[in-house]
């Protein structure tokens, strides 16, 4: 919980830059899934008996539902945000003939925010799934490997982009 809290305050400090390279919704989206995924586990830092309740369980998977389904629609505001910058770059390519590269702030591959976008969607509707059920249902478990396998393949695919323009040493 003390590591979502740090990742929730650094975003914080940093929101006006983020906003201008990522796109404020998308900034405003990973902050409030931050913040769920940190009430998410509060109650149960104040009272880890809380966890045998299958009420504070079931709001336990709502609170992390919603908080990988505003971390899935961040990542698709990003996408989002990097493919207005390509076509502002193509329409300026085609009034001046030049473009700047400068102007596309989002180094991530779309294939990357996607497949992670798309996987953060699927964990949360898994989890959503979870709710009601004291061991899960074999639907929502199965959404939610395939939501962290797609999660996986878009950090591995960045991990990869970074290795390229910083060094693989500096990615290790």
């Amino acid at each position: 919980m003390l590591g979502v809290g740090f990742l929730a305050i650094a975003v914080v400090l940093h929101i006006d830059h983020l906003a201008y390279r990522v796109g404020r919704s998308a900034v405003v989206l990973v902050i409030a899934g931050t913040a769920l995924m940190t009430a998410a586990n509060l109650a149960f830092v104040v009272s880890p008996a809380l966890s045998n309740q299958v009420s504070w369980l079931n709001l336990s998977d709502v609170l992390w539902g919603l908080a990988f389904g505003a971390f899935g629609l961040g990542l698709a505001a990003v996408a989002i945000h990097k493919e207005k910058q390509i076509e502002r770059g193509l329409v300026q390519l085609e009034d001046v003939g030049d473009s700047d590269t400068a102007d596309i702030t989002v180094h991530a591959s779309l294939f990357s925010l996607i497949s992670a976008s798309v996987g953060a969607i699927l964990y949360a509707i898994g989890e959503f799934g979870q709710i009601g059920y004291a061991s899960g249902t074999r639907e929502a478990w199965v959404l939610q490997v395939l939501g962290m396998i797609l999660i996986a393949v878009g950090i591995i695919c960045h991990v990869e982009h970074l290795g390229r323009h910083i060094g693989n040493g500096a990615v290790a």
